[in-house]
């Protein structure tokens, strides 16, 4: 909970820093330090519908917080299929913005969930916190934020 208020700090102060403790292990493949989407990716995916992808990332925008509290719930009860879950739901939200690093996060959170890794767990949810909150940076001016 500690770590999901200290990003949501800093979405509202402007300041993304990594959460303590998000810099240990491995990141997963695709889950590089490049940018948190790809615009021309997205637009693809939609074809070419730049309304459509203002309207997306709204929506998405409005349910971030509601994603992130579930899996946030799933993490602190020790809860690894609901881990599992809300990581899937999370990851299927991020694939839409072609954002490989977010969806690399997720799909690892995901499978340390359903594996019931609980090492694998408290490692890659800091990092997708940090991941996501670049993505939400990043969507906000093309949702018109």
């Amino acid at each position: 909970r500690d770590v999901l208020l200290q990003v949501l700090d800093g979405w509202a102060t402007g300041a993304r820093t990594a959460p303590e403790g998000g810099g240990a292990g491995p990141a997963p493949a695709g889950a590089d330090h490049g940018p948190p989407f790809d615009l021309d990716g997205s637009l693809a995916l939609l074809d070419g519908d730049r309304v459509f992808l203002a309207e997306l990332a709204g929506a998405f925008l409005e349910d971030l917080p509601r994603m992130l509290f579930a899996v946030e719930a799933a993490v602190s009860a020790a809860d690894p299929d609901e881990v599992c879950r809300a990581a899937h739901a999370l990851k299927g939200a991020v694939r839409v913005f072609a954002a490989p690093g977010p969806a690399a996060l997720a799909e690892a959170l995901e499978k340390a969930g359903r594996d019931g890794d609980a090492d694998g767990i408290a490692r890659l949810w800091p990092r997708l916190l940090d991941a996501v909150a670049g993505l939400r940076a990043a969507l906000e001016p093309v949702a018109g934020r």
